[in-house]
């Protein structure tokens, strides 16, 4: 080892080091007086290993190469063990920091070069602080104060298609203008965003209309509304109104399809049931319009409706007042007795979060009936929790699938590192290769990519009508900043292992009419009936 000094002296000593935490060990060093570099030479860390100049207490001091165990490389100057000037971090992950150091934090100024992009400006205590500049791969920058490492402050975004808005940010947003909000949602997560164009807020009279105008064809959910507008229901399983479904058979007779067990109707202890038929509405004859009148989206409506029973003619007539309570997901189980086969029935309404133990413990019901079929009845289902979602389906997956891809959230191209990947996991011993599902125009979101994210692990026979469409998608719901109207937008939709999603609807395999007259599990039903038909010819 070279020496500064003509007085050398031998050390074996294990020393504290303060950027590391751990202990060094190395065999010479120069005597030095505090705060001069003893000399130069390599030292082995606990972490890593260190090669350059050093203080006389062992301490990287100087110049010199610290690297990580992980593979991470420090290249520059150094003061009594911390990085200390001018020098080059280059991450585990691959990110790589030019620039100002102070005691080991990112501090003054510096080039930060990420996997998407490039920051260029003032660092504070290892933050992105001060005046700044990011630029995306893809052309896309914005330039202006930062705060917190995120735009915080005054500044300008454009897009590489010419797109600009100057505004005050917070956390990285827009916090002043919803227009420029509904801008920058629309370019920067929206899953179609590399189809929205360019775009002039000021074009517009509100944020509503400017999102309008470059809503996506094929986007079927994204809305903005008033905070004060309810939802009839949500991943919460609570649900407002009046407990009953109606559906217009192939006759036109309008129907009930269904009634929550925890409804008003229940609750007034009225026996309407599935299959009955509704006379009247408020006195009129039911038709498309005063339908909906079954579907209030607030409590305390009154409505009076009269039903007749579908197998006895009786009539019912029941003054109703809409409440909120809760849903429940599976509203029917039996196992039939088909042929030699032991064939399990299970209708799912949604895949709401509290529910997660009822459809659970109805589908173990079921394997542990030791069935060999399943009729999955989806003709109603919709929504809910995406991971309740991928609990049920592994429930129902064959062994094959378990550890496999269900599903995964994919969103726009220049996100792609908030893709989210939805693993299959038994927890059960239901192992069937054949899953009959009943579905109709009413099988939407959720239910399609059930269907959708078993397919490459199962056959999966698809009787009734064609599906609903509705991709299967995450949303971001934000309260914007100006008049706090909600933003419901579309920023990822769902592929299975097959890269197939649920547009455009899924035809059945057997078209079958939804059997409106029959109650739940009446294996007369015409849905139910071709399915168990099914199973005993095949």
């Amino acid at each position: 080892m070279k020496s500064r000094i003509n007085k050398i002296f031998l050390v074996k000593a294990m020393l504290i080091v303060a950027l590391t935490g751990s202990m060094a060990v190395f065999t010479s060093c120069e005597k030095e007086p505090d705060g001069a570099i003893a000399g130069t030479g390599s030292l082995n860390f606990e972490n890593g290993y260190y090669e350059g100049e050093y203080d006389k207490d062992g301490n990287p001091h100087g110049r010199g190469t610290f690297i990580w165990d992980t593979g991470a490389k420090y290249e520059g100057d150094w003061v009594h063990g911390k990085m200390s000037g001018q020098g080059t971090y280059t991450g585990a992950n691959g990110n790589v920091y030019t620039g100002d150091w102070v005691n080991s934090n990112r501090h003054g100024h510096g080039v930060m070069v990420y996997r998407d992009g490039t920051y260029t400006g003032s660092w504070v205590n290892d933050q992105r602080s001060g005046k700044g500049i990011w630029t995306w791969n893809n052309g896309d920058k914005y330039e202006g104060d930062f705060l917190r490492d995120a735009p915080n402050g005054n500044g300008t975004m454009t897009w590489k298609d010419g797109t600009t808005i100057t505004c005050m940010w917070e956390d990285a947003a827009p916090r002043d203008n919803d227009k420029m909000y509904v801008t920058w949602a629309l370019k920067h997560w929206y899953y179609w965003k590399d189809e929205v164009g360019v775009i002039n807020p000021a074009n517009y009279a509100s944020a509503s209309a400017l999102f309008e105008s470059f809503r996506h064809s094929n986007d079927r959910r994204s809305r903005i509304y008033d905070v004060n507008q309810p939802a009839n229901i949500s991943t919460a399983g609570k649900e407002i109104g009046y407990g009953i479904g109606a559906r217009k058979d192939a006759n036109g007779v309008w129907r009930v399809a269904w009634v929550h067990p925890n409804s008003p109707i229940v609750a007034a202890n009225q026996d309407i049931v599935r299959g009955d038929r509704i006379d009247l509405i408020n006195g009129t004859a039911p038709n498309d319009a005063n339908i909906a009148a079954l579907s209030p989206t607030t409590a305390g409506v009154s409505l009076n409706i009269r039903t007749v029973n579908s197998q006895t003619g009786v009539s019912t007539q029941v003054p109703l007042v809409s409440q909120e309570y809760n849903v429940v997901s599976v509203m029917h189980r039996q196992v039939f007795q088909t042929a030699n086969k032991k064939t399990g029935y299970i209708a799912l309404m949604s895949f709401v979060e509290p529910n997660e133990n009822e459809i659970a413990t109805a589908i173990n019901s079921l394997a542990n009936d030791n069935i060999q079929e399943l009729i999955l009845d989806l003709r109603y289902c919709r929504g809910g929790n995406y991971e309740v979602l991928r609990k049920t389906a592994s429930l129902i997956a064959p062994t094959a699938a378990n550890g496999q891809l269900f599903f995964q959230a994919n969103f726009n191209p220049d996100r792609q590192a908030a893709n989210v990947s939805y693993i299959f996991e038994k927890t059960n011993s239901l192992n069937l290769n054949r899953i009959i599902v009943l579905t109709s125009g009413s099988t939407m979101n959720l239910a399609e990519y059930l269907i959708v994210g078993l397919q490459p692990y199962c056959s999966v026979i698809t009787i009734g009508a064609q599906t609903d469409g509705t991709l299967a998608h995450q949303r971001l719901i934000v309260t914007m900043p100006e008049n706090k109207e909600i933003l419901d937008y579309v920023v990822a939709i769902f592929e299975n292992s097959e890269g197939k999603n649920s547009l455009g609807g899924l035809q059945p395999n057997i078209a079958v009419a939804d059997g409106l007259d029959k109650n739940w599990g009446d294996s007369e039903e015409a849905m139910l009936k071709r399915a168990i038909q099914y199973v005993i010819e095949n």
